[in-house]
C-alpha cells in the first residue's frame, strides 16, 4: 500500500492565479473592484508545451493571499489558453497555488497526483523556484499549482506589494 493517501493535505494554500486578455485593464479592474492597486510586474519568456512564449505577470497580496495576473499570447496554445475571456477587463481564475516545504513534500505531491490520475501540464525548475501545474479541473474547476521556493524566493514573496 502506498504511503500517500488522497486525504493528505498537499501543500499550503497561498495564491489565486488569474488569466487576463488585457493586462493593464485587468490590473485597473482589480484595483477598482477588489482593492488591489499596487502590483509588482514582470515579463519574460516561459517554457510552455516545449516552446518559449512571452508572458506578463503581476503579483501582489490582497490581505494574506497572493494574487497573480497573467497575460499570455493568444496566438499560440498555452497552459493558460482555456481561461482567457473575451472581455478585456475580466480575469478568470486559472489556478490555486500551494507551497510545499521540501523535496519530500514535492515528491509526495507528484506521487499523489499520479495515483489520482491528475495529469501534469507544465512546470519548470528555476534558480529560485520549482513549480508545476496539474490539471485538476475535472475535480475542482481549476488548475492546481505547486510551488517549491528555493533560497531567495520567500524573501521575494515578502517584498511584493501588500493591499488591504
Amino acid at each position: 500500500m502506498s504511503k500517500v493517501h488522497a486525504a493528505r493535505r498537499l501543500g499550503s494554500f497561498f495564491k489565486l492565479g488569474y488569466v487576463c486578455r488585457d493586462f493593464e485593464g485587468a490590473m485597473k479592474s482589480f484595483g477598482e473592484r477588489r482593492g488591489v492597486v499596487e502590483w509588482a510586474r514582470m515579463e519574460g519568456p516561459m517554457l510552455n508545451f516545449g516552446r518559449t512564449v512571452p508572458i506578463q505577470i503581476a503579483l501582489a497580496y490582497s490581505g494574506p493571499v497572493q494574487v497573480e495576473l497573467i497575460q499570455a499570447p493568444e496566438d499560440v496554445p498555452t497552459v493558460y489558453s482555456h481561461a482567457i475571456l473575451a472581455d478585456p477587463l475580466s480575469a478568470r481564475l486559472h489556478h490555486i497555488g500551494y507551497l510545499v516545504d521540501d523535496a519530500d513534500e514535492w515528491n509526495v505531491v507528484h506521487e499523489q497526483m499520479k495515483i489520482d490520475g491528475i495529469p501534469l501540464l507544465a512546470g519548470a525548475s528555476l534558480e529560485m523556484v520549482q513549480y508545476c501545474y496539474f490539471d485538476s479541473r475535472a475535480d475542482t474547476g481549476h488548475i492546481s499549482e505547486y510551488v517549491w521556493p528555493r533560497e531567495g524566493m520567500l524573501a521575494f514573496f515578502d517584498s511584493l506589494p501588500r493591499n488591504p
